[in-house]
């Protein structure tokens, strides 16, 4: 998607797990239910 110039923002990562490997996937933002949960996490990969 990427090479066609379009973002990837998935939503509804609503747990660590799911939010870990968002990030790993480098995605462009993350939309959660749940950001007090999320925002404890740190925003770059933890591999």
């Amino acid at each position: 998607m990427r090479e066609q110039g379009i973002k990837v923002f998935p939503y509804n990562v609503d747990s660590p797990g799911e939010y870990q490997r968002m990030i790993q996937m480098d995605v462009d933002g993350i939309i959660t239910s749940d950001p007090p949960l999320l925002s404890a996490w740190p925003k770059t990969p933890l591999y």
